[in-house]
This record gives structure tokens, sequence and C-alpha cells, in this order.
């Protein structure tokens, strides 16, 4: 009869019936004090959140049965909700000990470990799974560690969940996450629609499928899913953080800004201060506006600095990959300051969410040195276009080369593979790219940029080898006291370096660089009004140049200007209301006389600069990768240098073809007056651009840079 009662109380308090059912166990406890009863009466008390009671009911089964192995679990669950964790993690591994081969027993020891000693969580899943290899919290807890960690496993352990229980959102919550990581979009966004047919207000569907859609360039669905996040999140600071950035992404710089400064102000995580004053609006109005923005920037940074040792180490590492400081790099070219301030946080941040790695105390003896290069951009990025042909000319018979590939995908991977000896990732978590960096066992560290990208910000923080150097893939000083040298270039190479780098700067013969000459389409027909053409990003389009593109065109009355910003329309539009009115001012008809192009493709971008008469140079920050795709084609670029590195790159390349006296110019009035002239003279320019091809082989297939930099690398490293 007992056994009867208790079974039928089991269900009562199974159905909801918690009161009736604590007031029953009560009652048969008092006739038939069994550990089974008291047992039941603690899960009752749990379910009503009653701890002194649970406490009490747990302590009387313990005295009845000391193993009994409900309340073990009672007490697991009891001590988690009141903050014990070491009793709680006590009761678990008595629990293992009691029942080796229970799933439940391991799965309960794994979730207690996750936080603070996730490779002994992960053992402790692995044998719940060998007990019982379909055992759905397993499965799930892992497949989720997994992925923290980059583990590409976690996908067999998603996809074994939705065999298990298909009706289970997290198993296809999961299996979007694996696809996206992978760079399959479009198998991602299936995953994230099945999860939120599942759980239509879980956020973290939404957000994910928010991912998948801006990755398929579904970006208006993209941003209605992120609101949708926000919203089903309860105005969650971290949703908002995440529609900031992807906003910045989309081009809308002030609702993003907006974002991120509404999440912080609510009390919201470092990564929402953060973002609040690293998020500029990137078109600016006029000169005043870029002061108040620089302004802002230094006194957000100050802020954020007065607290930065209080983080916590996941907000800590949430902050170091999610933007660097690179929208402040445009505004001006006096940054030493300001970069060691950002780096002294940066380097902050990075103590605190990672661990410091080991390195060699003395380069190899009588074998190869073993030399890392890092990036993020290894492939169709401007980046890896001006930097692999130096790292594929490295001695080999001095060094082995490792490629760091930070960014994702396989193409990525196979781009670094054609100039490294071995690649390196792509990894998906800074813990482990620390292990597997220190792992290398580096000689030196060569970064191909730092400043761009969220893992190189948070990695170069960290010393990896004796020596680590920066090429100019982003060429600004980086304020970090764990790079040792500035990689430039003689060309290109400032009055004062100490004025400008933190770094020690190293200057390679030339222009610093050992590439293959880009394949560009025939030039297009010359004829007619001379098409001008300024390619240059909208990051250094600043409000004092559009006067000096607009006197140009005012000087030279038939000639016509493309803009190529490669911004998104939002940008675009500010750009033109920016330039329209300077424009008429100067009588140029902007709507016939200036095209600003919307991103171009590769194809277009290339096709655009091979059929210019003229490419004009922009100026503070000056053409890479663009100008010289524009010399490759045979088109004259005119360029106005500046004091720094980052403002004479056209410079160095006209040097070495020696056109810099006919296409270098010093100062505003000489830019328009050279321009406007060219502009009128098709023979001039015809003469230049048989000048240009005659001489533009210079530029390529050029072996010293990078014999020059396997020289000094054997130099710094004593060997």
């Amino acid at each position: 009869m007992s056994w009867t009662l208790l079974a039928q109380l089991r269900e009562a308090a199974l159905a909801g019936a918690l009161p009736q059912a604590a007031r029953g166990l009560e009652d048969l406890d008092r006739r038939w004090p069994d550990a089974d009863v008291a047992a039941l009466r603690a899960w009752v008390a749990l379910a009503q959140d009653d701890v002194d009671a649970a406490r009490r009911w747990i302590d009387i089964t313990f005295a009845r049965a000391p193993d009994h192995r409900e309340a073990l679990t009672l007490a697991v669950e009891l001590a988690r909700r009141t903050g014990r964790d070491d009793e709680a993690l006590r009761h678990a591994r008595r629990f293992v000990a009691l029942e080796p081969g229970s799933a439940v027993a391991h799965y309960n020891l794994g979730a207690l470990l996750e936080s603070g000693a996730p490779d002994e969580a992960r053992a402790a899943y692995d044998k719940a799974l060998d007990a019982d290899a379909g055992f759905p919290p397993a499965l799930r807890a892992r497949g989720w560690l997994r992925f923290r960690v980059g583990d590409a496993g976690a996908r067999s352990d998603f996809e074994a969940l939705a065999r298990a229980q298909p009706r289970d959102p997290a198993a296809w919550l999961g299996r979007g996450a694996c696809a996206l990581r992978a760079g399959a979009p479009a198998a991602a966004l299936e995953a994230f629609d099945r999860a939120q047919a599942l759980a239509p207000g879980d956020a973290t569907a939404a957000h994910g499928r928010a991912e998948a859609l801006e990755r398929l360039d579904r970006v208006a669905e993209s941003m209605a899913g992120r609101r949708l996040a926000v919203a089903l999140s309860g105005g969650d600071a971290g949703a908002r953080c995440n529609l900031a950035m992807a906003l910045s992404r989309a081009g809308e710089a002030d609702a993003a800004r907006a974002e991120a400064a509404s999440a912080a102000r609510a009390a919201g995580p470092p990564l929402a201060r953060w973002l609040a004053f690293q998020l500029l609006p990137i078109v600016y109005r006029d000169a005043a506006d870029v002061a108040h923005w620089r302004a802002h920037w230094r006194a957000g940074l100050a802020a954020f600095n007065a607290d930065v040792r209080s983080i916590a180490p996941d907000a800590a590492s949430a902050v170091l990959t999610a933007l660097p400081s690179f929208y402040r790099h445009y505004l001006d070219d006096e940054l030493l300051a300001d970069q060691c301030a950002a780096a002294a946080v940066v380097e902050c941040l990075a103590a605190t969410a990672l661990r410091a790695p080991r390195v060699r105390p003395r380069a190899r003896q009588g074998v190869r040195l073993r030399i890392g290069v890092a990036s993020a951009h290894f492939h169709r990025h401007t980046v890896g276009r001006l930097f692999g042909g130096l790292v594929r000319g490295l001695d080999r018979g001095r060094f082995e080369v490792v490629a760091f590939h930070l960014g994702s995908g396989e193409a990525a991977r196979a781009t670094a593979g054609a100039i490294a000896d071995a690649v390196v990732g792509p990894l998906h978590a800074l813990p482990a790219w620390v292990d597997a960096i220190e792992a290398a066992d580096l000689d030196a560290l060569l970064w191909l940029d730092i400043g761009m990208d969220g893992t190189s910000q948070a990695l170069s923080a960290l010393r990896f080898a004796r020596l680590q150097a920066v090429l100019w893939g982003h060429p600004v000083t980086t304020g970090l006291s764990t790079i040792d040298a500035f990689l430039g270039a003689a060309g290109m190479a400032p009055a004062d370096p100490a004025a400008r780098y933190s770094e020690r700067f190293v200057a390679l013969p030339g222009i610093g660089l050992s590439l293959e000459r880009p394949a560009m389409p025939a030039a297009a027909p010359r004829g007619g009004p001379a098409r001008l053409v300024c390619a240059q990003g909208i990051h250094k389009l600043l409000p004092d140049h559009d006067a000096l593109f607009a006197r140009i065109l005012a000087a030279a009355p038939a000639a016509t200007l493309a803009f190529a910003p490669g911004a998104a329309e939002p940008l675009r539009a500010r750009l033109q209301a920016r330039m329209r009115p300077l424009f008429d001012d100067c009588g140029v008809d902007f709507e016939r006389r200036v095209t600003v192009h919307p991103v171009l493709s590769d194809g277009d971008f290339r096709a655009l600069l091979a059929g210019a008469d003229l490419v004009l140079d922009s100026f503070g920050w000056s053409g890479g990768w663009t100008s010289l795709q524009a010399l490759a084609a045979g088109v004259p670029v005119l360029t106005c240098p500046g004091t720094g590195l980052r403002a004479r790159h056209t410079r160095a390349f006209l040097a070495t073809l020696g056109l810099d006296d006919a296409l270098v110019v010093s100062g505003a009035d000489a830019y328009i007056e050279r321009a406007s002239a060219l502009a009128g003279d098709a023979a001039d320019r015809s003469a230049l651009a048989a000048r240009v091809r005659g001489r533009g082989g210079a530029l390529f297939d050029d072996p010293v840079p990078a014999a020059a930099l396997s020289q000094w690398l054997i130099d710094e490293l004593g060997c």
C-alpha cells in the first residue's frame, strides 16, 4: 500500500500538484519513514524553491540511506542553487564513484566542472556518452563545450543530438553555429530556421539566423533579425552590441553608435562601453566634426581605461575580439600617443583574458630558424596581395615558415599554404590560438598587419617569440610593447620615425615588397574628355579634400571624376551629400560630372582603374595596392605625399619608376594645378602612360626586399 501511495504522490508532483504532494508525502513519512519518501519530498521542496525544506529532507534521506542516488543528485542541485560549488562537486564526485556506469552521474560532474576545469568537464561528458552514446544532455553540453574551444567535433555531437531529439532546438542551434563557422551560411540558415520554428521566442536562434542572412548578403532581413534578437532578449546589452556592430558593417554608423551608447548607459558590459567610443561616423561633416570625434574617442578611451583592471576574463576577451581602433586611425597622422594609450588598454585586457605563453629563450643553432607569419587577411585582401611574395621569398635554406591563418575559410588557408611551409588555422577561440602559436616554438613572429582585426589585436598583445615585428599592412604604429620592430620601406620612410613609431623602424629596400605583377584588363581605348578616378576607400576621403577635387574639375571643365569608395549605401549617400555643395560652389555640375560608385566587384574595380586617363591619389593616406594596380595597367597616378609612411606609398612607387618628376607634387595648389593640366592635355597624358608602361616592370618581381628581410632576421637572431 505504501509503495502504491508513493507512486501516486510522485505522479501528482510531476503533474504540478506540488502542495498536495508535499502534504501527502509528509503524512506518508510519519507512517512510513522511508528514504525514497524523504527524497521525493526534497525534490518537491526544490521545485517550490524552498531551499531550507529541501536541505532538511535531503539530510533526512542521507540519514536513512547515505548513498541514496536521487538524494545525491538533489544535493548537487541544491548546492549549485545556493552557490556552494565545492559541496556540489563533492556530491557529484561521490555519485560517480557509486555509479561509474551512470551517464547521469558523469554528466552532472561535467556540468559542475565546465566553468573552472573545461578539460575535466570534457572527460566527464566523454564518460557519460561512453555509458549512453545517445544521452541528450551530455551530447548537448559536450557539443557547446567543443564549439567554444574551436573543436570541429562539435558538429558531430549536434548531429547526434538532432537524431536523438529532432525537436530539441539546441540541436539545430548547434548545427547552425557550426555551419556558420565552417563558412556555410545557407546550411546555417536552414538550421536556424528549424531552431526558430521549434522555439519562436529564442533570442539565440534569431541572432544566429541574422548572422547567416548577413553572410548571404540579405542585409535588410539580417538587420530585422538582429532587432528581433534584441526584443526577444529583453533588450540585453550583448544583443544590442551585436546589433551595433552589424549596423556599422552596413554603413549605419550613427545608428550603430547610438545602440552601443544606449547599451553602455544601461549598465551594459565593457563591450558596450568600448564600442560606444570606437564606433565613429566614418563620413564627417567638416574639419570641426573630425576634431570633435577625435576628442570623443580620447575621452572614451580614458574612461574605459579607468576601470580596465576590474574587467572579468570573458568580458575582456569579448572586447579584444570585437573592434580595434581602426576608425580612429584615419582621423589624422598624429597617432603615437593615442596608439600607445590604446595599446596599454589592449595589453591589460589580453593579460586578463589569456595566459602568457612560453617563449623560446634563444634562437635555434645549426638548423633552420622557425619564422611565424600571422594575419587574418591572406586571401583576397590588400595585405595578402602586398606581402605574400615577401613571405614566399624568405630564404628556405635558413628558415621554416609557419603561417597562422587567423581568418576563416579553406580558400584562405590554401592561399596561406602557397607562401608558407605549414599553415595553422583557422581556429576559433583565443586560448586555442595561444596554445597553437606557443606550440610552434618560434624564433621570430612577423605580423603582416595589426589594427584591422580583433583576433590580431588580441594575440599581438602577447609575446610568443624573442623577436616580433609588424609589416606595413596597416601602416600605423601599434603602440604595443610586444612589437619590437616596424618593417617599412626606404622609399616611404618618414624623416623622423621615432616621432611616429613606438617600434624600432626598419626600412627594407625600395618599396619593401617582392610581389608579382597583378593581372589587369587591357587599358580602355583613349579619347574624349579625360576620365579621372579616385579609387581610395571612404575612410581616406576626409572633408578637407572635397574642395580640392572640386577645384580640379572646375579648372578642367571637360573632365569627369569617378570615386570608388567601397562603401555601403548609407555611407556613400552621406559622402555625396557632403561633396555636392562644395562642387556646386565651384560651378561643377556634380550629377553630370561626378560618379560615386557603389561597392564594386574585383573585376569591375580593375576595369575602372584600367579605363582611367589619370588616377588621383588620396591625401594623408595614399594608395597602396590600388596605385600598384593602376600603374600595372599603364595608368598614371598623381600623388601629393605627406610626411608619414602611410601618405608616401604612391610616391615610393613613382620614384622607383623614375616618374616622381612628373607625377609627385608638393602641396594642395600644386596638386590641383598638375591634375587639371593633365586633364586638359591628352598628349601629355599619353606620353606619361607610355612611360608608365615602359617602366612598370621595375615595381614587380624584385627579390631584393625579401632577401633583405631574410638577412635582417638572421642578424637580429644572431645566427
